[in-house]
């Protein structure tokens, strides 16, 4: 209510950079989210969404020259080390629970 004087009209690029996060960036996410696991299952879908942040850093790297730290380097390695084991692991055929199993 006192801030209200320094508030001022949203021009046209910000109403069309918001369009475009909330078309592409969130709709088309989803719907590709909700696709992926029409056709790859649940469990699959759910590992790489673990993927995600290593994909933000990695794209900021190199679309907005953004730096990474070692921490950063750190925490994508483990991503992704725990994402290709737990793969490997359903892959294999370990660590699943067969019907047979789930039944008993």
């Amino acid at each position: 209510m006192l801030e209200r004087a320094g508030w001022q009209a949203v021009s046209g690029t910000v109403m069309l950079n918001a369009a475009y996060l909330g078309l592409f960036c969130s709709a088309l996410g989803y719907y590709l989210y909700v696709y992926a696991m029409k056709n790859l299952g649940i469990g699959v879908v759910s590992l790489f969404i673990n993927l995600i942040p290593v994909v933000t850093v990695a794209s900021s790297y190199f679309i907005l020259d953004e730096t990474i730290g070692p921490l950063q380097l750190a925490g994508g390695a483990l991503i992704v080390t725990s994402v290709y084991l737990t793969s490997w692991k359903q892959v294999s055929g370990r660590g699943t629970i067969s019907s047979t199993e789930a039944s008993a």
